[in-house]
């Protein structure tokens, strides 16, 4: 709701230290969500239609896209979301979200004329509805067949435990898809929103959801130590599948990790 920082946001204090860090080094306090700029984004709501319409954004969120379009999702909804849900609206990082070449854009009833309708993923989410699904754009169906985020793992013709499901010969990894796309399209923009609706309203709801999600996130976040297995490409030895050259990425590849952890990082100043 404020303007985006310039070099000289953080200024550092005449100790050396960051200013709003505690003892060694920890935060202490927001630094970009400053006093200043929270009550210049109220008196903006107050006076201007765009701000207005700007936070109705945060309040009632985006549109779901893929993948990094969308920039809000619904606070409101998510304030009013038990601890269990906000949790697991980030899916573990266990779960893998890269897919082999055969298997991009590929669709267990409808194979790969999917592809005239996207030829990198005719799927589509809805987390808050069904969690851990995803919509075929061509029939319409839902995969996986099993209920995950209700423990099952095996029911239907087409189960997914996180490892793929191999129907005919074919494997399809619907959790791989889903993953990837929650992440960048409903987790980020989450965050966005309901630390900056926290902000603005001082409603702890807001502050409780977004808090309770930005720890899941951190606690499934990959690293190069003891979270090495969980890193982008993982799975296929730190290089992806289709192109040896390309490493790198944590959640997501090297480029859209770049927008999704700048939203992170806001959202924990605003939490």
């Amino acid at each position: 709701m404020a303007e985006q920082p310039d070099q000289t946001a953080y200024p550092v204090a005449g100790d050396g230290t960051m200013r709003g860090t505690g003892p060694g080094g920890a935060k202490a306090e927001a630094t970009y969500y400053t006093a200043e700029r929270v009550t210049t984004a109220r008196k903006n709501i107050e006076e201007h239609d765009w701000a207005k319409n700007l936070f109705n954004r945060v309040l009632e969120g985006d549109e779901i896209c893929y993948y990094i379009g969308p920039q809000y999702g619904p606070a409101n909804f998510y304030a009013e979301c038990d601890d269990e849900f906000m949790w697991m609206l980030q899916p573990t990082t266990q779960i893998g979200r890269v897919l082999p070449p055969e298997s991009i854009a590929n669709c267990p009833v409808h194979g790969t004329a999917v592809r005239s309708i996207n030829p990198f993923c005719p799927y589509r989410i809805d987390p808050i509805n069904n969690p851990y699904k995803i919509q075929c754009m061509m029939g319409g169906e839902w995969y996986p067949s099993n209920d995950y985020a209700a423990g099952d793992m095996t029911s239907g013709k087409f189960p997914d435990d996180g490892n793929g499901c191999l129907h005919n010969g074919q494997y399809y990894y619907f959790l791989r898809e889903y993953a990837h796309m929650v992440y960048g399209s409903t987790v980020i923009p989450a965050l966005r929103s309901l630390s900056q609706a926290y902000q603005i309203t001082g409603d702890p709801r807001y502050g409780r959801s977004g808090s309770i999600l930005l720890a899941r996130l951190a606690s499934e976040y990959p690293n190069h130590n003891d979270r090495k297995d969980r890193l982008y490409f993982a799975k296929y030895g730190g290089r992806s599948p289709k192109y040896a050259w390309k490493t790198g990425g944590m959640i997501t590849d090297l480029i859209w990790e770049t927008f999704c952890l700048e939203g992170a990082v806001y959202a924990y100043d605003g939490l």
